[in-house]
């Protein structure tokens, strides 16, 4: 079953490289000490919701057990380990301590603006003057598309497998 986390460029880079995604807090009294992210993408969720970290959205393929239509009311100390809790469309919960085998990042969706922070340019770049506009944006899209391809390449490993602390 595929699930979407929303998060940030950093958030995102540290969950691929670390291979883990910490979560908020790890105390199993706590109300988000676990993975949050959505059941689908179809516009089921409250666009409401208020995010602390957007830019991009990580896909993750969960093959762990499911609850569907769990209560909204069960905190995450009563909750099985290695299973996700579908709370209705606005979220699917992953508690903590969850093994790395159910848990795969398979893809990743962003807008290749999230990019511009990941660009290296030559030191000559800044010194273009405006005049060369032109010059200075096939420089920009060059260095852009490497950045968006080395990004992309993060996601060739084919076992990719994520533990929730």
């Amino acid at each position: 079953m595929l699930i979407y986390h929303f998060t940030d460029l950093e958030s995102a880079l540290n969950i691929i490289y670390s291979k883990k995604f910490i979560a908020y807090s790890n105390n199993i009294y706590n109300g988000d000490s676990g993975l949050n992210s959505f059941p689908c993408l179809d516009g089921g969720f409250n666009y409401g919701q208020n995010f602390n970290k957007t830019g991009i959205i990580l896909v993750f393929e969960w093959s762990g057990a499911v609850v569907k239509d769990a209560s909204i009311y069960k905190p995450p100390h009563q909750m099985e380990r290695n299973t996700m809790y579908i709370q209705g469309a606005w979220r699917s919960f992953i508690p903590v301590n969850t093994d790395s085998k159910y848990l795969k990042v398979v893809d990743i969706i962003y807008d290749t603006t999230i990019l511009d922070k990941l660009i290296k340019y030559p030191f000559y770049f800044y010194l273009i003057p405006k005049f060369f506009n032109n010059l200075k944006f096939k420089i920009y899209e060059k260095y852009k598309l490497e950045a968006d391809n080395q990004f992309k390449k993060l996601f060739e490993k084919k076992d990719m497998h994520i533990s929730i602390i």
